[in-house]
């Protein structure tokens, strides 16, 4: 490997600076659509278009599947692909790996990937490409950030060339380990990326540890701000300080900026910009007293989630004392629900967690209401339920599943647990599946129950219809076999199941 900056002077005869670049259609080699990244691999192979070959998916990572960052990434990687990676080196990268991906999903492991990444993403033809469109590209600064008392907080041209550098390998990056985290079901996706993205950032080639620089360049801004706000002393509570805050968002520079940086801006300044809206919003900004706050103005993670992880937003909007009372019933409902039904893995929730909200935060009303009904019992009430977060949703889903595998049911604990497809609400079945539950000695008992109320009849009618209409993709922690499998769906069983719900609630 060189040991200095290779200079490279382009052959074409008017260089065009990768920001203000106009693709023509020939020139779109790489797209996405929705949350996919599209790859041509299908062509590179010489088959026929097949998107399921074609597409990566970014569903894991939020940030990385918006409109802008999806159209930086295809402007830089389709910009590489016509000026430097002629022989399309890259697009053999992505259907290599892509196949590997897909076609041996349990044999191909994180270790593999990672000797892929580095024997081809990172090969020294590609080191060279990339370092030939950095420097065509980067655009040297204007303001100096230096500083003799701390050398560490410096920032120089060597400092953010780098940092333009290993983000394109980033962007490169990332089509492959989102699509990986997706298939594999990674729980724990920002982990997953900070080590994959550790072989760019100690690379042998690189002899500046990033990573340390964000750290002391964030921790000498919190600290800072500890002078002027003594309320800082006050977040011991939160499990926060200078040096925790420091770590979590030294990690989100490398995470959610990196791959966003453009040669057109100082990407020093963007750090600095985030660091500062990071204080404001998650200290200074973020009171500290026990009141109630709107959801959209309490903290925010690294996705723009909230704390409560947006759950439908059930958060009461009544006045402050009501919001905590029912807070305080939500709280002590869920430590009862724990000890009866519990315990509960953490992993086995983040699964769900990855399962059922792969591509939505929002909670199926239908299957809401089935699980909802079987514990306003323990809440004692309708309302106090709604103050729950995900995590606690989850529970009680695992919770709904373990209540109807106890009574021998087969199609009860998959209707809650599962990611519905497609979802088809009716009111009514034929007249002669109606005529065989009304028949059936467990409806009579049903009936007995609610003193014939024919209001009941028509809901119990509308939860047996819409289940058999709808389609249901199992999710199973202990039984991968199943895991990701169609339900198969019996009118017969489905008719008895609902009845024993219903008898339960």
């Amino acid at each position: 490997m060189e040991k200095e900056i290779i200079h490279y002077i382009c052959e074409r005869p008017e260089f065009i600076h990768v920001d203000e670049w106009i693709p023509n259609e020939e020139d779109k080699i790489l797209n996405w659509m929705k949350d996919e990244f599209v790859v041509p691999v299908s062509s590179f192979l010489n088959q026929e278009q097949n998107l399921q070959l074609d597409c990566f998916s970014l569903k894991v990572k939020k940030s990385y599947k918006s409109t802008k960052a999806k159209d930086h990434f295809c402007q830089y990687l389709n910009y590489f692909e016509k000026f430097y990676d002629k022989d399309k080196e890259l697009i053999s990268i992505y259907s290599r790996i892509k196949c590997m991906i897909d076609g041996y999903k349990d044999k191909y492991t994180p270790e593999l990937l990672k000797q892929d990444i580095n024997n081809y993403l990172l090969s020294y033809s590609m080191k060279w490409k990339v370092r030939r469109m950095n420097n065509d590209n980067y655009i040297p600064l204007e303001k100096k950030y230096k500083n003799s008392k701390k050398p560490g907080l410096e920032y120089n041209d060597i400092h953010c060339k780098l940092m333009l550098e290993l983000s394109l390998f980033q962007i490169m990056m990332i089509p492959i380990l989102t699509h990986y985290a997706y298939v594999n079901k990674v729980l724990d996706i920002t982990n997953f990326l900070l080590e994959f993205y550790d072989l760019i950032l100690y690379m042998k080639n690189v002899t500046i540890n990033l990573p340390n620089k964000f750290y002391e360049t964030v921790k000498s801004s919190t600290e800072h701000s500890t002078i002027n706000n003594p309320i800082w002393d006050k977040q011991d509570i939160r499990g926060l300080n200078p040096t925790t805050f420091a770590i979590e968002h030294s990690n989100s520079i490398i995470l959610q900026l990196m791959p966003k940086y453009i040669y057109s801006s100082a990407a020093v300044a963007l750090n600095f910009n985030s660091i500062k809206q990071n204080i404001d919003h998650q200290v200074i900004g973020n009171e500290y007293e026990f009141v109630f706050v709107k959801l959209d103005n309490i903290k925010k993670d690294e996705d723009s989630n909230s704390e409560f992880d947006k759950f439908e937003s059930y958060t009461a909007k009544q006045d402050e004392s009501l919001y905590i009372e029912l807070n305080h019933i939500a709280r002590e409902s869920m430590k009862m629900i724990e000890f009866k039904y519990g315990p509960f893995d953490q992993a086995e929730i983040e699964f769900y967690k990855r399962e059922l909200f792969d591509d939505t935060d929002c909670i199926n009303n239908f299957q809401k209401h089935i699980v909802f009904n079987l514990f306003y019992q323990i809440f004692g009430d309708t309302e106090s339920i709604k103050a729950i977060n995900k995590d606690d949703y989850i529970k009680l889903v695992i919770a709904a599943k373990r209540i109807f595998h106890s009574y021998k049911m087969v199609i009860m604990p998959y209707v809650v647990s599962s990611k519905i497809v497609k979802s088809v609400s009716r009111k009514t079945i034929n007249k002669k599946e109606e005529k065989k539950i009304d028949d059936s000695e467990i409806f009579e008992l049903l009936m007995k129950k609610y003193n014939n109320n024919p209001k009941v009849k028509e809901h119990i009618l509308s939860i047996i219809a819409t289940i058999y209409s709808s389609t249901f993709r199992m999710i199973d922690y202990n039984d991968r076999n199943i895991n990701g499998k169609i339900m198969p769906l019996f009118m017969e069983f489905i008719s008895k199941e609902v009845c024993d719900y219903a008898m339960l609630t």
